[in-house]
């Protein structure tokens, strides 16, 4: 069998792994039914945005949440699903929720496969899509009303407009599109916030570079969304509540909440808040402080467990519910490797520019969680970028392996 006949077989084989692994998902969501998940396992947040949903039908509206402390975007989003669909089908809103998180899920596999391909190669592109296919995390959030999913696809997109920006001519249209999905991003979750002055930053680099660029047309393009759809979120909210308020409500007590005697780097349950917190907590203790980071850093990347872990996929998919082993944390320690190795080892000439359009928006879905409180509930919407990476170092190493047993094969015919 000729090589170009090897490498046919292998994406075939590929591809029937990846459909089997979407199919897995949409079976175990049919499973559920129109049963909200956290009734059996997780609750997060699930029962708030019911009583959100409901909050915003029948009292406040979509502007004037009753809630702002749990995510308002996705409580908008929910409302307005619910609000469109036909009486006959209300009855089955959670099931039809889920079966939109589906068609994200795979929606964001279709662009990280675009990506993957063009910055990393097909074959890399394939096993990013593998892993996502079979990754637990997707599967189980599928099921659940949490707004992670759709985090996903949008940080997705950013790295998506990203690229396309680079190589399009008509550049105007893209910082707009950024515009909005920054604006959209954020009131989904606070944390996202960062993602505005990174991107200003980022536009004058490119104006900067290209001087054809008309970079006051860009700033206006990204900026006029921003000042319209988010600055009107938070004058209205700040004018509702009579307080300041910069998207949601709760960002000054996480922050103390998260620089306390008391907190230990994970995020749920939250510690009792004593004194000193916050900036005080830092300055009179800056080893437990360094403490907090390296806790938070081991809580985000899954190897070691807080109340929201979901266990060893392989499990999971074989059991069908949520099941630990005791091999847990050697995994996840082995993917956060291939994760870093993939970054490293894909910095090659002119790539390094395009790959940042990756790392931009990862970048900005790590700093939060390190800032407050770790949890590889958080890692969630980042997840389909670290994938390609993951499979980049993954495809390395078994390049480099099946390079070396070549040449021992030659050496001993």
């Amino acid at each position: 069998m000729s090589r170009d006949d090897k490498n046919f077989f292998v994406k075939i084989i590929m591809a029937v792994f990846i459909f089997a692994g979407f199919s897995l998902a949409l079976l175990f969501l049919i499973k559920t039914g129109n049963n909200p998940w956290f009734e059996n396992f997780l609750a997060i947040d699930g029962p708030s945005y019911l009583k959100g949903i409901d909050s915003i039908l029948n009292e406040t509206g979509f502007i004037r949440l009753k809630d702002i402390y749990h995510s308002a975007g996705y409580q908008i989003y929910l409302a307005s699903i619910k609000l469109l669909l036909p009486e006959i089908w209300e009855q089955n809103f959670i099931l039809i929720v889920k079966l939109l998180s589906f068609l994200i899920f795979t929606l964001t596999g279709g662009l990280i496969f675009h990506l993957g391909k063009k910055l990393l190669g097909v074959k890399v592109a394939l096993l990013a899509l593998f892993l996502m296919a079979f990754s637990a995390k997707f599967h189980i959030y599928n099921t659940l009303l949490q707004g992670e999913v759709l985090q996903a696809f949008f940080l997705s997109l950013v790295a998506f407009f990203l690229y396309k920006e680079y190589h399009s001519t008509k550049k105007l249209k893209y910082w707009i599109f950024l515009g909005i999905l920054s604006s959209v991003i954020c009131l989904f979750q606070t944390r996202f916030l960062l993602l505005i002055p990174c991107l200003v930053i980022y536009l004058f680099y490119r104006a900067n570079s290209l001087k054809a660029i008309d970079w006051k047309q860009q700033t206006l393009g990204f900026g006029i969304p921003i000042l319209l759809i988010l600055g009107g979120w938070c004058f209205e909210q700040t004018v509702a509540h009579g307080e300041l308020v910069v998207v949601s409500k709760g960002s000054d007590f996480r922050l103390r909440s998260a620089y306390s005697p008391a907190s230990m780097g994970y995020a749920f349950p939250y510690p009792e808040l004593k004194e000193p917190s916050g900036v005080n907590f830092i300055l009179e203790n800056p080893l437990q402080t360094i403490w907090l980071f390296k806790e938070r850093f081991l809580y985000f990347w899954d190897i070691k467990s807080d109340v929201w872990n979901l266990g060893n996929p392989f499990l999971f998919l074989l059991r069908g519910r949520i099941a630990t082993s005791s091999i847990d944390g050697i995994l996840q320690f082995f993917f956060m490797l291939m994760f870093f190795f993939g970054i490293f080892s894909s910095f090659r000439g002119e790539r390094k520019i395009l790959l940042f359009h990756l790392l931009l928006p990862l970048l900005i879905n790590f700093i939060g969680p390190f800032l407050v409180f770790g949890s590889s509930r958080f890692l969630i919407p980042g997840l389909p970028i670290v994938f390609l990476f993951q499979a980049n170092g993954l495809y390395q190493i078994g390049t480099w392996i099946l390079k070396k047993k070549d040449g021992l094969l030659k050496d001993h015919p």
